[in-house]
């Protein structure tokens, strides 16, 4: 019951670094999700970015592999991981009943496109493994799941001519 999404946003210029872009994006989709009482219902535990990427197995090739052609700059990335506790529909969620699911999201920074693409992955589960919501995301080398690292790093834009 995994879900893949792929979103083509557009580029934030008021956030300048990677990581603090991930954390906008995760919390985005918190709201989006429906989610009122993120202290409660959302917990962020890591945060990785271009200065920490080429430790990081998950973001070994995503940065050259999607180097534009006739810029040669390598895209700024982020990732989060963290739990997000939703509603199973969107609409009125405070009388639903609840669950937890694991986002995993990396975003590709494409300034000279004007846009930020999302990675993400949601997988349901029963709880996240400390429930006690983290005051503030570590860094850590790598707690992407394989499936996810698989994703990030194999993907690639085949057609820049998209981006306009």
């Amino acid at each position: 019951n995994r879900f893949v999404v792929v979103e083509v946003l557009e580029y934030q210029s008021q956030i300048e670094r990677a990581k603090e872009a991930a954390t906008f994006f995760f919390t985005n989709l918190a709201e989006d999700n429906g989610i009122l009482n993120q202290e409660e219902h959302v917990r962020l535990d890591t945060l990785v970015d271009s200065s920490s990427v080429g430790r990081d197995p998950c973001f070994t090739n995503i940065a050259t592999h999607n180097q534009h052609s006739t810029t040669n700059v390598d895209p700024a990335v982020g990732g989060a991981v963290g739990y997000q506790n939703v509603a199973k529909e969107n609409k009125e969620p405070q009388n639903q009943p609840m669950s937890w699911i694991q986002v995993e999201l990396c975003v590709l920074r494409l300034a000279a496109q004007e846009t930020d693409l999302l990675l993400i992955l949601s997988t349901p589960v029963g709880s996240p493994p400390d429930v006690t919501p983290s005051p503030k995301a570590k860094e850590k080398q790598s707690s992407f799941s394989d499936t996810f690292s698989r994703i990030v790093s194999t993907f690639t834009i085949q057609d820049w001519s998209l981006f306009g």
